[in-house]
């Protein structure tokens, strides 16, 4: 069923790989059980998906995100968005660029990487880190937000969760901090 649906939806490469699992799955899921995913995405756009996440971040661990204006040649792409990520009585904690949205140049692989791994420089001193999370979500139109799947909702989750590990750890050796 995997090979199918995996022919179904990509043009190229139909050899199911282990990291199709959940996607494939979903797309079976629907597809069997008739479930149309414009029901459920007015109540996933972006913006609140990552309200979500900050009030959750707020209220577990006492962290914000602050969005910054890039300073000029900081991003890659105008779309990209970044964030402060900010702990209520520590300060800053390090930097997430968020790269939302999918492009003919970009990827089409979910992720977060590190760019800077955090790590202790001298006695006091944090280099802080900085994270991309990377997705490829539908851009907005003209009025409406972007709008996502339940399966979309969920992988921003759980990549944004990838993305925490690597801000919140602290360790020595920046090659062993995050994932």
């Amino acid at each position: 069923m995997m090979s199918e649906m995996k022919k179904k939806t990509y043009s190229t490469n139909h050899e199911v790989m282990p990291w199709d699992h959940a996607a494939l799955s979903g797309a079976i899921w629907t597809e069997m059980f008739n479930i149309d995913p414009s029901v459920y995405s007015p109540y996933f756009s972006l913006g609140a998906c990552m309200e979500g996440l900050s009030r959750l971040f707020t209220h577990m661990l006492g962290i914000s995100f602050q969005a910054e204006e890039p300073k000029m040649g900081e991003v890659w792409n105008k779309d990209v968005r970044k964030l402060a990520v900010v702990h209520e009585t520590e300060g800053l904690l390090g930097y997430i660029y968020c790269d939302f949205f999918r492009r003919p140049d970009k990827p089409h692989q979910d992720c977060h990487f590190t760019i800077c791994g955090g790590r202790f420089r001298e006695v006091g001193v944090y280099q802080l880190p900085v994270v991309v999370l990377m997705l490829s979500l539908p851009l907005p139109k003209s009025k409406t937000p972007s709008l996502l799947t339940p399966f979309m909702e969920e992988n921003l989750f759980h990549e944004m969760g990838h993305a925490m590990h690597s801000l919140l750890g602290r360790t020595w050796y920046q090659h062993v901090t995050g994932m």
